[in-house]
């Protein structure tokens, strides 16, 4: 099955004329799921293979309705659309062959021109609406209708946004902005019709209940579209109508008091404004930096946008930016608005670890940075995240555009210490902090030792110093003078020292010989058994022709 198409019906009278037209015009292998939300359809629908019908004797709700049409879908994809809709041909196999993994897509909408009323006295015709109490022409007061069923034209819609209180708009200045091409992005969509994966659908779970029956859908799709990484496209390759009915006595079929859409736009700013959807990757202000400008949106509602990301207590990755020479500073937390507040007091403070950031902070002062949330993730997954931004950002920018010192994320490698930090190592490592100070390996323990590091390659084994790096060694060494230069055993008593340290006299000064050697000599056949195994050793560390260790077997060869 390719694609399943969920209808939550309640009073439609349209709803037959809506699922012969899907069947007329599909070309995919599409089925028809209907929720028949409080009332039977009427006129009925006929039976048909592709249709399902399931009925409520009470309203469940539209969202709810969408969701357990969705349960029962069998196709690769579930296109959500209302009972009032006609089709363009072939619009279910357009709309397939164009919808990526993460992709929310629609047709390009335009106005349905149901029906006519026409005066049988006189036979003028009047446009779809609520029967007239006479005719404007003849004061007829008797009128049939008349079946249209066609897109109005000049009525084409393929762009949608919200405002500042997330209120559904149309958006028709974008498409001087989005692009020629048969995709189109758009900010935001219109509840009648749109499509996506089944699999996408329960993964972002586009029909959030806690809004209410319904209300918010354009926003709640359009934010879990693009916050979660997708995109939301108008495919200009094929269209459909919807039947508006805004007038009295012509209205929508689910009831919505006042208070409910208040408790959806409460909700709906909730999740959105506070940034509290679960399975949104990017910030709402990188929705808003994307189409930005955006009418009903000002420079201080941004703001106010990204003041209240900084309060945001979830794990993430963060950039702290220069907006005077464009460079900026990579890091990861698992509260974004703790770090953020460490961050500002320890810059304040002037003490902050990364003296690069510090010292730009110092000079272009605080107003010239701005704190910004990149991606949400779980904690798990912070330092690979983390690692991938900073690769991303040096390869695009050029390391040189990052204040960031370490170049692996998680690590501290070049990173500086502090003298307070300075101090308080060394204090752990000696004295009384340090618990071995004073003490000796017991023989056992360097047995141990020497036993566990049997068989081990050293990292550096048969890997000769390039010119490079010698030419560096040489340089570091230039000028220094050995220690002992010029002094003798006679002259300074440190040599004598360092000498017994060499020869190993140290280690028995005062002490048993462990094997009771002491002032003993070995064997000639001892000293024949040493000497062979030195000569073994000896050739199995000679060097290659480029400079490497060779092995048993190579020297054998060679």
């Amino acid at each position: 099955m390719d694609l399943s198409i969920l209808i939550p019906a309640r009073n439609e009278e349209f709803l037959r004329r809506t699922i012969e037209d899907i069947l007329e015009h599909r070309e995919a292998d599409t089925e028809i799921i209907v929720i028949l939300d409080g009332a039977w359809a009427d006129p009925p629908i006929e039976d048909d293979d592709r249709v399902t019908l399931v009925y409520h004797p009470v309203s469940i709700g539209q969202r709810a309705a969408t969701n357990e049409a969705a349960r029962m879908a069998q196709g690769d994809y579930v296109m959500k659309c209302d009972a009032h809709c006609s089709f363009g041909q072939g619009f279910d196999r357009i709309l397939i062959e164009d919808c990526g993994p993460t992709d929310t897509v629609m047709p390009e909408q335009r106005n349905l021109h149901a029906f006519d009323w026409e005066c049988k006295t006189c036979g003028k015709r009047t446009y779809q609406g609520p029967r007239a109490a006479c005719c404007s022409k003849c004061d007829g007061i008797e009128f049939d209708r008349v079946m249209v069923w066609e897109p109005r034209p000049n009525t084409r819609q393929r762009h949608y946004r919200f405002d500042r209180d997330l209120h559904f708009q149309y958006w028709r200045q974008y498409k001087q902005r989005a692009g020629d091409g048969h995709l189109v992005e758009s900010m935001s969509l219109l509840g009648a019709c749109w499509m996506m994966r089944r699999d996408r659908y329960f993964e972002i779970e586009p029909c959030d209940e806690n809004h209410g029956s319904w209300g918010q859908m354009g926003t709640e799709i359009g934010c879990k579209t693009h916050l979660s990484g997708g995109r939301l496209l108008t495919n200009r390759n094929t269209w459909y109508a919807h039947l508006f009915r805004t007038q009295p006595g012509f209205g929508f079929p689910y009831p919505m008091s006042g208070s409910a859409q208040q408790t959806a736009r409460d909700y709906s700013q909730w999740l959105w404004n506070g940034n509290n959807w679960a399975g949104q990757v990017y910030p709402l202000s990188a929705m808003l930096e994307k189409y930005w400008p955006i009418p009903g949106w000002t420079d201080e509602d941004y703001e106010q946008q990204k003041a209240r990301e900084l309060e945001v207590d979830r794990p993430g990755i963060y950039s702290i930016n220069n907006v005077i020479n464009g460079k900026l500073y990579i890091g990861s937390a698992t509260s974004l608005s703790r770090r953020f507040s460490e961050h500002v007091r320890s810059l304040r403070r002037n003490g902050h670890d990364n003296p690069h950031l510090q010292n730009s902070w110092n000079k272009h002062g605080e107003d010239a940075f701005t704190f910004n949330i990149l991606y949400f993730c779980s904690e798990v997954e912070l330092i690979e995240v983390e690692q991938v931004f900073l690769d991303t950002y040096a390869e695009e920018l050029g390391w040189e555009k990052l204040y960031n010192i370490a170049r692996i994320a998680g690590s501290r490698l070049g990173v500086p210490h502090s003298e307070e930090t300075k101090t308080l190592m060394s204090e752990t490592r000696s004295g009384d902090g340090n618990g071995f100070a004073g003490r000796r390996h017991t023989p056992e323990s360097i047995r141990k030792m020497r036993q566990s590091h049997l068989g081990q390659t050293p990292w550096n084994l048969g890997r000769p110093w390039s010119e490079e790096v010698k030419a560096k060694i040489g340089a570091a060494n230039t000028g220094n003078v050995a220690w002992n230069r010029g002094l003798t055993k006679e002259t300074d008593e440190r040599v004598q020292e360092y000498a017994d340290k060499l020869s190993g006299g140290h280690i028995w000064e005062e002490r048993e010989h462990p094997r009771g050697f002491a002032d003993k000599t070995h064997t000639e056949e001892t000293k024949e058994r040493i000497r062979q195994a030195m000569q073994r050793k000896v050739k199995t560390r000679r060097r290659g022709p480029n400079g490497q260790f060779l092995s048993g077997e190579d020297v054998a060869s060679a």
